[in-house]
């Protein structure tokens, strides 16, 4: 009599198990759906998005007076979005600068290693200074907001730097090369680097300050 009463009880606890089972697999094939849809929704395109509606919110209202809400209303979305990603105005300005000197220290580096020949380097560099795409004038206000905000002075010029000396380096080192290695004593491959480095920022100034008046030509071969 008690083993036919503790059968049931026992195949009813097995039922209990079996049934369990099929449930957690569900909740396994859910996290592993959660988990598809969030590598597929990168936080970095959310940043990116807002880190470009920054960019066009410094070239409108200056670093001063760009706001979270203004670069939400940019980038439409929330207030609460922006400081989900960056948590003060001071941390998305900065990751806004690292953004821009990154970009052009890879857009620079990607010159470098198409064209050995230095004169090429030089050529392709001209190039691309002249390229819409890399100095739009979105991009170039900013950098010069940077510069003449004192508060930001700091991390700008040391992001600054280190785009300018290795652009400086490189130019350098083609210049040396054209010039016979240094041996010759009238062409100082240090002060041609400054002169082209010269130009190209006169170039940026005369975009930032006149983009209307600045007829853009297809740049001649050098000389």
């Amino acid at each position: 009599m008690n083993a036919k009463k503790t059968t049931p009880q026992k195949n009813r606890r097995k039922n209990t198990k079996a049934k369990a089972k099929p449930k957690a697999q569900g909740t396994a094939k859910r996290r592993k759906k959660t988990a598809t849809v969030t590598a597929a929704s990168p936080r970095s395109k959310a940043k990116q998005k807002l880190i470009k509606a920054t960019c066009k919110a410094i070239q409108k209202h200056g670093i001063s007076d760009t706001t979270v809400e203004r670069v939400a209303q940019i980038a439409k979305t929330s207030p609460s979005a922006v400081t989900f990603y960056f948590k003060t105005k001071k941390q998305l300005l900065l990751e806004t600068f690292k953004w821009l000197t990154a970009e052009y220290l890879k857009e620079t580096s990607d010159v470098s290693r198409r064209w050995k020949e230095p004169r090429q380097f030089l050529e392709a560099l001209i190039r691309l200074y002249f390229d819409p795409k890399f100095s739009r004038f979105d991009k170039v206000s900013v950098w010069y907001a940077f510069l003449g905000e004192t508060q930001a002075r700091k991390d700008y010029m040391r992001l600054y730097d280190k785009a300018g000396d290795e652009f400086r380096r490189q130019v350098r080192e083609s210049f040396t090369i054209l010039c016979g290695g240094g041996k010759n004593d009238k062409a100082k491959p240090a002060v041609l680097g400054l002169g082209l480095e010269g130009l190209m920022e006169m170039y940026w100034q005369e975009l930032l300050f006149a983009p209307k008046g600045l007829i853009v030509k297809k740049p001649s071969p050098l000389v």
